[in-house]
């Protein structure tokens, strides 16, 4: 198998994947900020 160089360009992104990415960043950082608000609640208690 021989390497081909430079890399080849990846393809665009279609919208519909672009959508899918963003909702799944919100999503994730949804969470995120539910995980470092439970915590930050947990030290305020203890």
């Amino acid at each position: 198998m021989e390497d081909h160089y430079p890399p080849k360009k990846p393809r665009p992104l279609t919208p519909s994947e672009i959508k899918e990415i963003e909702d799944a960043f919100e999503v994730v950082s949804q969470e995120i900020e539910l995980v470092f608000e439970s915590r930050r609640l947990d030290s305020e208690a203890s």
